[in-house]
């Protein structure tokens, strides 16, 4: 067979019995199964990485909501301890103020347990108050 070089202008028929191959281009008898097939892989590599993209989008967004939602947490819990610690520290100093004056009290009440000691213990000295008996 030779090599056919004129462009085909006679329109495409088809054998009676036999049906349009899908796989043909549209006016013409070639077929080119690779570049549906390629159409295809396009589109749902397309797909397939639109989809991944947006899973993983939203990953992201769960994945920072939940360490907002932490970092929140670990922030009211040390708000909460450093108000403790304020808390524990008032007391603290309470307690030592308050057992100074307390040991300051009992030291001024046992000098004054300790003077009435005395003063019952030695003879009854004239103070020059008319309202003790013996002066």
């Amino acid at each position: 067979h030779r090599l056919v070089t004129r462009p085909v202008t006679s329109p495409a028929t088809i054998p009676a019995g036999q049906a349009i191959d899908s796989g043909t281009i549209t006016g013409s008898h070639l077929r080119n199964p690779g570049l549906t097939t390629i159409g295809w892989l396009l589109t749902a590599v397309a797909v397939t990485f639109w989809i991944v993209r947006w899973r993983a989008a939203a990953e992201i967004r769960r994945i920072r909501n939940q360490e907002r939602a932490r970092t929140a947490e670990w922030q009211a819990r040390a708000e909460r301890f450093r108000l403790t610690a304020i808390r524990l520290k008032l007391e603290i100093d309470a307690y030592r103020a308050g057992h100074a004056q307390g040991r300051d009290d009992g030291i001024r009440a046992m000098r004054a347990v300790a003077a009435i000691a005395r003063d019952t213990a030695s003879p009854a000295a004239p103070t020059g108050n008319p309202n003790t008996p013996g002066d």
